[in-house]
């Protein structure tokens, strides 16, 4: 079964982890499916056969992440795979394979938030077989994000990157699922800031006059007790 498929930085690497058992057979079974639901899946599926059969094997190296039976994680590799969608056809999501939202929730925030590469601070489990005797999975994503690189020019911060990209991810988002325009998007996104500042107004000032309330009839209540 096809485990994993990751871009890594500007280098993007591919990789498929090879099961204790079934050999690549079984993954290249389980990969002949006819329902392709979307351009992602067809490229996925794409990728998956182009390592199988162009990829190198580490099968003759040590590797240090192990299956749950003591075996090695093997990996088969093939360096700059690059993928292009159209987001104005579809959004590039998978459908051939449950998507754990969740976990990807965390991990995006177990990167980009708390730059670590521990894996003591993910909820999830699907970084332990890579982690050493501390949690750590190396010099790898959370930590790269909290690297300050210096230049002549000045520091370099990627997590000044990340938020400009995420940004612009978040534009390209709402143009695709709502088919808006470039100025009816950034229209919405500053009336939807604009409306959420007003609530928030909305709910001090009634929280203000909550506390207001309650201090009268608190204030009355004592000056009652005091006279009785």
């Amino acid at each position: 079964m096809v485990r994993d498929h990751k871009v890594v930085g500007s280098n993007p690497v591919a990789s498929t982890k090879t099961m204790p058992s079934g050999g690549k057979s079984a993954i290249r079974q389980n990969l002949n499916t006819e329902k392709i639901m979307s351009r992602a899946d067809e490229l996925f599926i794409a990728n998956m056969h182009d390592i199988l059969k162009n990829g190198v094997w580490d099968t003759d190296l040590p590797v240090r992440p192990k299956w749950s039976d003591g075996a090695p994680a093997h990996t088969v590799k093939k360096f700059g795979i690059v993928n292009r969608y159209n987001l104005q056809e579809e959004f590039p999501i998978l459908t051939i394979r449950r998507t754990a939202f969740k976990s990807c929730i965390d991990e995006l925030l177990w990167i980009w938030q708390k730059k670590s590469n521990n894996i003591r601070d993910l909820k999830s489990h699907i970084w332990d077989q890579w982690a050493d005797g501390n949690g750590s999975i190396g010099k790898a994503y959370g930590y790269q994000l909290g690297v300050k690189h210096k230049y002549k020019e000045g520091e370099f911060i990627l997590m000044g990157f990340g938020i400009a990209w995420f940004l612009l991810l978040v534009l390209s988002g709402v143009m695709t699922v709502h088919n808006y325009t470039l100025g009816k998007t950034l229209l919405t996104i500053i009336f939807t800031f604009v409306a959420m500042l007003i609530i928030v107004f909305v709910v001090m000032l009634l929280y203000t006059l909550l506390s207001q309330v309650v201090s009268f009839f608190v204030s009355i209540y004592n000056e009652l007790m005091l006279r009785i």
